[in-house]
């Protein structure tokens, strides 16, 4: 397919159901408070109410990135910010091309990805494209380590994503616009107009991007290195996002969420293919009700949600064509109330109905679940600790599904000292494709089980300067997974999926954040390492303590950030371990390492703010993969300029 491409290249037992711990408030990040050369810009105080994630997550890790590091990484998808600021190994396929997560040793239909609490992961392949998602539609990324199907269902063994955006009602007008321009005649505008008072909070959020994506590399799977240059390896991309919140009155809100977004692009050909003409097109709305009502002890919730997903695939040399349309109703019914001073509930029921028409199918196919759950928080009274009890369970089409509880403890064990642990049952349900994909598909397959547990230890020195604040954490986790589907060739010539492995997934996890602010100079540094040790469990077999393929045992993340008067600098540091691509563990693909710089300076003349920012990525021009036979590419720069009128 050609692209269009430019020249230029959360009351006692009386409370019952609720529906989403809905979050008010919290004005929006003023990006250019710290670096436009004048003192810091105050924000109004606004009320936040808990979420879901924020309180019910006892002695799980849970993590947002830097509301700074994010103003900066505004150009680029989800994929990449996460690449470069988390200890989460991202597999990616290449520039603008499939990217999925892998969190602690799992897969990535072992994670769940939520936009305003609903899970955007599709049915029939229960995972996310995150390179699709462009991080300028979001305010706030939230990271949750660990097992979560107690909270949020069906896939959430290895972690989950979160994704919000967050009002604010007092009297603003904002427009922002922001333009770029980089290497491999990469073009992106994204324009943002906020509206706002004491009843009323919208938000439109408009984005429009193309790339050639031509990069030069060398290709060393020939008898002769040879350096050549991509091809087939347009990208186009555009969408609209919208939020409209209305306070009804002090105790009732409306929240209206509504995306659409299309992205066209060339699939390029491996270092093994001497071409290619496979295209994808990926069109989806999505849209989200919310209602929220506040009582003097409690909160009730009420939301839904409809997703339409749409994907075509054309291969002119393989000769296929593939249209795929999923269509998902999601509701839920959620109240929160405090029984009394230290015991708190949150309780309710949520309802998916899934229809996917698909030509592999051979006709529609639909896939509905009830699940209902109550969570419990107990702050103990003779010790400063938390207990948190979730349980949840799920009534799906076609499996019995497990009782997924869960346990947590958190609290201060002494002086700057903390503690955390969780024990979590979880379990996924196969994907539609793993069911219905003709030939292949396995209508008999069993949800996939696991056991999670997980230390922690926190230190947050309080003796320190005023000036230097610091937050350190050391997690140990294991989990075992049972019944773990795995293609494999069938007796009949066609691939098809078994509930055949066992695998356990252990490791450690370390993270630091400090910051020291002096009179003119912020400092922030931000450290993350994890060793990842997931292999196969059989005695008997053959593969027995082999590390799954692309699974590095180590990952690496480090970002120091320097806020000055006149400037701003950013430098990230990833690095990835080898990674297996056999089973048998004989071939591996080479340790990388990949480093960005960003600098940037902020101007402001009257009401409107200005900021000129310019990014150096893989600024040492290392060559990698992260896929096998997947190109990457070397150093390259991009330029952008953003002004907002208040």
């Amino acid at each position: 397919m050609k692209l269009f491409y430019p020249k230029l290249g959360k009351h006692k037992l009386s409370c019952l159901l609720i529906l989403f711990a809905g979050i008010i408030g919290n004005p929006e990040t003023d990006l250019f408070a710290q670096s436009s050369g004048d003192s810091l810009t105050e924000l109004p105080i606004v009320d936040i109410i808990a979420s879901r994630l924020d309180e019910y997550t006892i002695g799980l890790n849970h993590e947002k990135i830097d509301s700074l590091s994010l103003t900066y990484y505004r150009t680029s998808s989800l994929a990449s910010v996460l690449g470069d600021l988390t200890p989460i190994f991202i597999k990616s396929y290449g520039v603008g091309s499939l990217s999925t997560i892998s969190f602690r040793g799992t897969a990535a239909h072992h994670s769940g990805v939520y936009w305003n609490g609903f899970n955007l992961n599709p049915a029939n392949i229960g995972m996310s494209d995150l390179s699709l998602f462009p991080l300028a539609f979001f305010e706030s990324v939230e990271i949750l380590y660990g097992g979560a199907s107690s909270l949020y269902g069906s896939g959430n063994i290895g972690g989950g994503l979160h994704l919000k955006n967050l009002p604010a009602f007092y009297k603003m007008k904002k427009i922002d616009v922001e333009l770029a321009y980089g290497s491999f005649n990469e073009m992106e505008a994204i324009g943002t107009a906020v509206m706002a008072n004491s009843k009323w909070y919208s938000k439109t959020v408009i984005m429009g991007k193309n790339m050639l994506n031509d990069f030069t590399y060398t290709n060393y799977n020939v008898p002769e290195p040879i350096e050549e240059r991509q091809q087939n390896s347009e990208l186009s991309q555009y969408g609209i996002m919208q939020d409209i919140h209305r306070k009804i009155s002090s105790d009732q809100y409306v929240y209206l969420g509504l995306w659409y977004q299309k992205s066209s692009r060339n699939i390029p050909p491996t270092l093994t293919m001497s071409e290619s003409k496979a295209w994808q097109i990926d069109r989806a709305f999505r849209s989200s009700l919310r209602y929220t009502k506040y009582f003097k002890r409690g909160t009730v919730n009420l939301k839904a949600a409809w997703f339409s997903e749409f994907l075509h695939y054309v291969d002119e040399i393989s000769n296929i064509d593939s249209e795929i349309l999923v269509n998902t109703i999601m509701s839920e019914l959620e109240w929160k109330c405090e029984i009394s001073g230290n015991l708190h509930m949150n309780t309710g029921l949520s309802y998916s109905s899934t229809t996917a028409d698909i030509e592999a199918y051979n006709g529609d196919k639909n896939q509905n679940s009830l699940a209902f759950y109550l969570m419990l928080i107990h702050e103990m009274n003779f010790i400063p600790w938390k207990v948190n009890l979730n349980m949840r369970q799920e009534l799906i089409e076609g499996y019995k599904v497990p009782f997924t509880p869960s346990l947590g403890f958190e609290g201060k064990i002494w002086n700057f000292i903390y503690g955390k642990m969780n024990f979590s049952q979880n379990f996924r349900i196969p994907s539609m494709n793993d069911r219905y994909w003709i030939p292949g598909g396995n209508e008999n397959l069993e949800p996939e089980k696991s056991l999670n547990e997980e230390v922690s230890i926190i230190f947050k020195p309080m003796n320190m300067k005023k000036s230097l604040n610091a937050d350190i954490s050391l997690s140990i986790f294991n989990a075992l997974i049972k019944n773990w589907i795995q293609w494999i060739p069938s007796s009949q010539g066609f691939w098809t999926p078994e509930n055949i492995m066992e695998v356990r997934s252990r490791g450690v996890e370390f993270r630091t954040r400090l910051s020291l602010m002096t009179k003119h100079i912020i400092t922030k540094i931000n450290l993350g390492y994890t060793y990842t040790k997931s292999t196969n469990v059989h005695e008997s077999h053959s593969l027995n303590g082999k590390q799954l393929i692309y699974v590095p045992l180590h990952k690496v993340s480090g970002q120091i950030i320097i806020e000055t008067r006149f400037f701003t600098f950013l430098y990230s540091q990833s690095y990835n371990g080898i990674r297996y691509i056999l089973r048998d563990n004989s071939e591996s693909l080479p340790a990388y390492s990949v480093a960005n710089v960003n600098i940037s300076k902020g101007f402001k003349i009257k009401k409107q703010q200005l900021r000129l920012q310019f990014d150096v990525f893989n600024i040492w021009g290392r060559e990698y993969q992260s896929i096998a036979y997947r190109p990457m590419p070397g150093r390259s720069y991009k330029l952008g300029l953003r002004f907002m009128i208040n």
